[in-house]
């Protein structure tokens, strides 16, 4: 059992680094590859609903997507911190934004689909496709 459970963590542990970039990382390589952008507090509602998701899509997508964690209640990201600043996200949370074309394209996911797993899938594979 305890193998077992080691084996997860390390798993979940490198699930969480695949891709991993910062926001405007993501936006200068979204010409590149598509980005995904999940936004959020930890305080938020769902918040583990909407990560397990997210890391779910990390998983079945891998390395053809760019991945960005951003959140945005951190006071030490300055990135965040900007990103809220322009957006003002903080009623909205948590969500999903998908970039490509040097963040030209643009495509949000709202949170009651971030929060189901088939919604958010279809909508980044619809996204992708184009």
């Amino acid at each position: 059992m305890k193998k077992l459970f080691i084996t997860c963590f390390v798993f979940l542990c490198t699930l969480t680094a695949v891709n991993a970039i910062g926001f405007n990382d993501a936006i200068g390589k979204s010409a590149e590859k598509p980005a995904l952008i999940f936004v959020y507090a930890k305080w938020a509602p769902d918040y583990q609903v909407h990560l397990a998701n997210f890391n779910r899509l990390k998983q079945e997508l891998g390395a053809e997507v760019n991945y960005v964690d951003m959140d945005i209640s951190n006071p030490g990201n300055s990135e965040a911190a900007d990103f809220n600043k322009k957006y003002y996200v903080y009623p909205n949370l948590p969500y999903v934004i998908m970039l490509r074309s040097g963040g030209n394209v643009c495509r949000y996911i709202p949170n009651e689909c971030s929060k189901d797993y088939s919604c958010s899938k279809a909508k980044v594979s619809a996204f992708l496709k184009k």
